[in-house]
């Protein structure tokens, strides 16, 4: 799968498991990123912490710690978890659809080695049709250097690295989906150095993807991404300001991406049905985002330019661009929030507005919630709905 036809896929899962004291419920996204507190959140190839005095291994079973196993010493641990989604959908278009469905069933396992020097996590989804979502490692060697290695997310954006528990909506959206790099198989060097107020990370994957879709000889898909925070390092979760017990620091961090690919294509001749050659076709996508917090506020914009070039035919070039904002009106309860976005498609003559507002009901944090949204595609020409309806979904996660 290319970058071209990958993009805008709605699936989504972990990127890797976390180099934390106590390992995580599945799809922590801790690692290679930092909590509102930066020593709360080791980052890759941070010192191992002081070994434990030695005693019986010490088993885990909580919703904060998840379910596993840790050796006496810290230096080696298992653990499990899972993550599922039920969502109440209703969509009206020239009628009214409606009804339940299990939006997400995923299991994971993950583990650490070595005083957390390798990191390594196996996750598939049940949801639908079974498959393997993730199976990587990261190898931690320096704040300033790691190495991750398996089939994962791409670090490519801001928001699809952000994991869907800790989502503020019950998904990223469809102008994050239309542009962004799904899971492949590959390498990416990453680090975090200057306490995390840099990050940086350069990929190199096969750019297959995970898709069912026949190889089409792709070229290797690179992906960069560039990351400053000089008030200190954010974390990736867009619910801190709703699960925190006080009022959030403010910090910014900004960043710029790009990534790009050529594949090899084929179609079928209507008239013989054979198969026949068609030109190459060379992706080329950048954005930039950044993010704010502080308060009980959390906010984010990102923006993205797509070039699809084919020989003897014009370049197409597609845009979106999309932000949100959420608020806590009852501290670890009730949260409010929204996401309004634009973009134009190559096959679409119009251009689009989605708008998506929400409401979060927090039971137990991130591991038990509700969340409500309407959402609105509108017309820029005229300002009507193209198309709207609205979710609810239950989430528990542990």
């Amino acid at each position: 799968m290319s970058v071209a036809s990958s993009l805008g896929q709605g699936c989504v899962a972990t990127l890797l498991a976390v180099p934390v004291a106590n390992a995580q419920p599945a799809e922590v996204p801790a690692a290679l990123t930092t909590s509102p507190d930066p020593a709360a959140e080791p980052v890759p190839g941070a010192p191992a912490a002081a070994p434990r005095p030695r005693g019986p291994a010490r088993v885990r079973a909580s919703a904060n710690e998840g379910f596993g196993l840790d050796s006496a010493d810290g230096r080696f641990g298992l653990s499990f978890g899972i993550l599922g989604q039920m969502r109440y959908a209703v969509d009206e278009d020239a009628g009214t659809d409606h009804g339940f469905s299990i939006r997400l069933a995923r299991p994971m396992i993950q583990g650490h080695v070595w005083d957390r020097r390798v990191v390594w996590q196996i996750q598939t989804e049940f949801a639908g049709q079974a498959r393997l979502l993730d199976a990587n490692a990261i190898i931690n060697i320096h704040p300033a250097f790691a190495i991750l290695a398996g089939q994962y997310r791409p670090w490519f954006t801001r928001g699809f690295p952000t994991n869907l528990p800790l989502q503020a909506l019950p998904d990223r959206g469809p102008v994050l989906d239309s542009f962004r790099v799904d899971r492949d198989i590959g390498v990416t060097f990453l680090g975090h150095p200057f306490d995390g107020r840099m990050e940086y990370y350069v990929g190199v994957l096969n750019g297959e993807g995970v898709s069912l879709s026949g190889p089409r000889n792709p070229q290797p898909l690179l992906t960069a991404r560039l990351v400053g925070a000089p008030l200190g390092g954010l974390g990736y979760s867009q619910t801190t300001a709703a699960t925190a017990k006080t009022n959030l620091p403010f910090r910014f961090a900004f960043a710029a991406n790009a990534a790009t690919n050529e594949v090899s294509r084929e179609g079928i001749n209507p008239g013989t049905g054979a198969v026949i050659p068609l030109p190459d076709l060379r992706t080329v996508v950048v954005g930039g985002d950044i993010a704010v917090q502080g308060w009980r506020i959390t906010a984010l914009a990102e923006g993205f330019w797509r070039s699809n070039r084919q020989q003897d035919v014009d370049a197409s070039e597609e845009w979106g661009t999309y932000g949100q904002i959420s608020g806590v009106v009852v501290r670890k309860r009730l949260e409010v929030t929204a996401r309004v976005g634009a973009m134009r498609l190559e096959l679409d003559l119009r251009a689009h507005v989605p708008v998506e507002p929400g409401i979060n009901l927090y039971v137990f944090g991130n591991h038990a919630k509700l969340q409500l949204r309407y959402r609105c595609d509108i017309d820029p020409s005229d300002g009507d709905c193209r198309s709207q309806g609205g979710d609810v979904q239950a989430q528990l996660w542990f």
